[in-house]
């Protein structure tokens, strides 16, 4: 379960916090990118690390972990829900972007190994980056 702090920032909340060391951890193992340590890095040289082609999409997906750490994280604290696992942060962020993905982000996607898996918390099927694990 997510622990809350005291004082919140943007710092915390999207590079720091559990959750978030934890996600973009994931993003590294799965795509080969380092982690963003803060919001400039994450605007600037971070997505330097990819191929200018694929910087768009990159940057589709990282706003899709972004929003998706920002909404479990308001989802905790103003509707008392609980985050048994912080891959559903993942599954939340895969999920926007399956939702109404471009052509572009279908190919891509299917390049880097996502496959179906169920949601143990609300048995839904989503893709994830299953290689990962």
């Amino acid at each position: 379960m997510l622990k809350l702090v005291a004082k919140e920032t943007i710092q915390n909340l999207f590079f720091d916090c559990h959750v978030a060391h934890f996600v973009w951890r994931v993003v590294q193992v799965a795509f080969g990118l380092r982690p963003p340590k803060n919001t400039k890095e994450f605007f600037g040289p971070w997505q330097g690390q990819v191929d200018s082609k694929l910087r768009s999409q990159v940057c589709v997906g990282a706003s899709a972990i972004v929003w998706s750490i920002w909404l479990s994280r308001k989802d905790v604290i103003f509707y008392k829900k609980r985050i048994y696992s912080y891959l559903q942060v993942i599954f939340r962020a895969t999920y926007m972007l399956l939702v109404h993905p471009s052509e572009g982000e279908r190919q891509a996607n299917s390049k880097v190994g996502m496959s179906y898996v169920r949601d143990s918390i609300n048995g839904d099927f989503c893709q994830a980056w299953v290689a990962v694990f």
